[in-house]
């Protein structure tokens, strides 16, 4: 079985779930009924960005059912476990954790323009 969650941040940036479906399979069927669900409930209001992991069906899906919002892919869990590695490898033990924090720092940029002015300067400084 398969538990999808959809969590969203209101206003005050407080996260908040905001859907939970759980069906038996993870087939393209089952993602496209569930994201017309949701648009049930909202009248039709789809999401400005969505968030998925790389799952082909679910990306077929969204392209469907989302057809204007913006679809990205989450890889926070598998990557940044291996940059974490590769950080405890690579760096004294003294700058791993500035590392890390820096890193999610950058991780979390709003624009894209945040983005690589914090890319850069984790070039300069590591």
């Amino acid at each position: 079985m398969a538990l999808s969650l959809f969590v969203g941040i209101d206003n005050n940036f407080k996260t908040r779930v905001l859907a939970q479906a759980l069906t038996k399979y993870e087939t393209q069927a089952d993602y496209i009924w569930i994201l017309q669900c949701t648009l049930k409930v909202t009248n039709n209001l789809s999401p400005y960005v969505l968030y998925t992991d790389s799952d082909p069906v679910m990306l077929a899906a969204v392209q469907v059912v989302y057809s204007q919002t913006h679809h990205l892919l989450c890889m926070y869990l598998p990557h940044c476990r291996k940059y974490k590695k590769k950080a405890k490898a690579l760096l004294r033990n003294d700058m791993v954790q500035n590392f890390i924090e820096d890193f999610y720092h950058m991780y979390n940029s709003y624009t894209e323009y945040q983005f690589e002015l914090r890319y850069t300067e984790m070039l300069t400084k590591y």
